[in-house]
């Protein structure tokens, strides 16, 4: 039931979007990719730090001191010329923010293809211990071991290789680089009934966290370009909530594919779906495509 809520609680993007957005206004749109992945990779140390800090802090409101330093110390991002004129009610309704994801056509494209990639992220989820338990016969300590070494592979991947990667091969690459790599673990993983070696679930896995790593930062940015400047907090609040219902669709669909079919059925389904995202264009030039609404 948790990660029910959680999925609710992330059909309105909590606080990401408003973080992207914010960071999409003050900065230029040559450093968003690097900026980005130091986000998330930030939040991947905080997923690891977080139990061990949670006991320490625990007598502490975090939140109260979050919205504190919001209110009094952040400046606000926008000048008074680019903030919105007019505000109503209707501005509080959250599924409001789903409408302005889609309201562009450059940002349209991009929300599908992230929807698209999280599709077998969010399977790969919930079916990847069934996985290492039926095939390889692995316990929880060993499970638990990969999963930590995926936690600081992904770290170690937006945090520091991919600012160089932009700088080769700028978003729209980094984008595609990332769609391949998790295709490729993914089918690495639909392949260990035939080959049970842990080597290859340790290989695919690490694959798949490099590419959703590198891939999402990316594709972050390619939105952040592709929408309006006034428009970046409704753009990309709306892009985490489609991003979130994805992760809902995926565990339902993929346990009931698991269950009838078997992991290399499932695994090779969502091989499969990473890789029709090649045929989704990545707007390369989405600067600017998206100054009018559809």
């Amino acid at each position: 039931m948790g990660a029910v809520f959680g999925r609710i609680d992330g059909l309105f993007a909590r606080g990401f979007g408003a973080l992207f957005g914010y960071v999409a206004d003050i900065t230029p749109q040559e450093e968003r990719g690097k900026i980005f992945g130091q986000i998330d990779a930030t939040t991947g140390a905080a997923f690891i730090l977080g139990p061990a800090l949670g006991g320490l802090a625990s007598h502490l409101s975090l939140s109260a001191l979050n919205a504190l330093w919001g209110l009094f110390v952040l400046p606000e991002s926008l000048p008074v010329s680019r903030r919105s004129k007019h505000f109503d009610p209707s501005h509080l309704n959250p599924l409001r923010q789903l409408s302005g994801a889609l309201a562009y056509p450059a940002v349209r494209r991009l929300v599908t293809v992230i929807v698209m990639f999280l599709l077998p992220l969010s399977v790969m989820q919930v079916t990847l211990a069934l996985l290492e338990h039926e095939v390889l016969g692995w316990e929880p300590s060993q499970a638990s071991t990969l999963f930590i070494i995926v936690g600081a592979t992904d770290i170690v991947a937006q945090g520091f290789v991919l600012p160089r990667l932009i700088k080769t091969l700028k978003e729209r690459g980094v984008a595609i680089l990332g769609i391949s790599l998790g295709a490729a673990g993914m089918l690495g993983m639909a392949l260990l009934p035939l080959f049970t070696y842990p080597a290859l679930l340790y290989v695919s896995t690490l694959l798949f966290a490099v590419g959703e790593g590198i891939f999402t930062a990316s594709q972050n940015t390619l939105i952040s370009i592709a929408a309006p400047a006034g428009a970046q907090g409704q753009v990309q609040g709306g892009a985490q909530s489609f991003g979130s219902l994805a992760q809902v669709a995926g565990p339902l669909g993929g346990g009931q594919l698991y269950s009838r079919f078997g992991p290399g059925a499932t695994f090779g389904t969502v091989a499969a779906l990473g890789l029709l995202l090649w045929q989704k264009p990545l707007a390369a030039d989405a600067q600017g495509a998206a100054s009018e609404p559809a």
